[in-house]
């Protein structure tokens, strides 16, 4: 199955192009990357997966139809969730393996050189509708930034476990090179390295759940691949590569958060400071 093909739009012959209504070709994309944005609102209609790359961890929409529990796109080629991700919306162009690159992928276009949207205007300037799209990809790659430096966070604490999936006649599951959050292992965290995930407003925390709470998508054949954890509740070599950047001065809080004894003893008093925590 061929993936798609996609090219620096600089690089390329794309001159016009149109917006897409059929999604049927979604099969040999796969995945689409995921913005912070939008990620517990898409895990509600897709599988949330971490990928391993050379430029660190992506998270992506899984759009694989043979992973899924239900085809996200219809015989008449029709996206069926109520919701797209920012990536789908924005074919067919598509963010680039560039830090800030933009990319097409010439067979999606649909445009001939008589219709749809021209990419640069007369005085070679990107037109309107280009720069509309361009925005949008920018706010992807942004929120893509944040969520890979969340999975670096799931990496160190150790909570990831391979997605295996059990093909025809095969008697164990084979990697498919996507991971997501293992609940054991996630519920095994010393209260230490469970703080960690509070970094940059819990987003690391938030992603976790996105992966437990979208496995419910996944078709039966897949399945988390068991295996032993790199120690026994301690931290990884290299986890302090991936926490100390990040100047964490977190901790479980144990007290109260409110004592309603004090407050109704002050209250009997007179005293006006109600506040459980004011001498603290």
């Amino acid at each position: 199955m061929q993936e798609m093909r996609f090219l620096p739009v600089d690089e390329s012959v794309v001159t016009r192009w149109t917006r897409l209504e059929r999604f049927d070709f979604l099969h040999r994309l796969r995945t689409a990357p995921v913005a912070d944005t939008e990620l517990l609102h898409l895990s509600h209609y897709c599988p949330i997966i971490i990928m391993l790359a050379e430029e660190g961890p992506r998270v992506a929409a899984l759009l694989d139809p043979a992973m899924l529990q239900s085809n996200p796109v219809g015989k008449d080629g029709r996206w069926l969730r109520p919701y797209a991700p920012i990536a789908l919306r924005n074919l067919p162009f598509w963010p680039g393996a560039r830090r800030a690159g933009i990319e097409v992928a010439p067979e999606l276009v649909g445009a001939s050189a008589d219709d749809g949207f021209p990419v640069r205007d007369r005085e070679g300037r990107a037109s309107e509708q280009y720069a509309a799209v361009v925005t949008w990809i920018e706010r992807l790659q942004q929120g893509m930034r944040r969520l890979s430096e969340a999975a670096k966070l799931l990496i160190a604490a150790d909570v990831l476990a391979p997605l295996g999936r059990l093909q025809p006649g095969m008697l164990n599951a084979e990697e498919t090179g996507y991971f997501t959050v293992s609940p054991d292992r996630l519920n095994a965290l010393a209260a230490d390295r469970a703080a960690a995930l509070s970094a940059d407003r819990c987003l690391p925390l938030d992603l976790a759940a996105a992966c437990l709470f979208s496995r419910r998508l996944l078709a039966r054949s897949v399945s988390l691949i068991a295996r032993e954890p790199t120690s026994s509740g301690a931290p990884r070599e290299n986890y302090s590569e991936f926490v100390e950047p990040l100047d964490l001065h977190v901790r479980l809080d144990s007290s109260p958060l409110f004592s309603f004894e004090i407050f109704e003893s002050r209250a009997a008093a007179g005293d006006s400071r109600t506040d459980a925590h004011a001498d603290a």
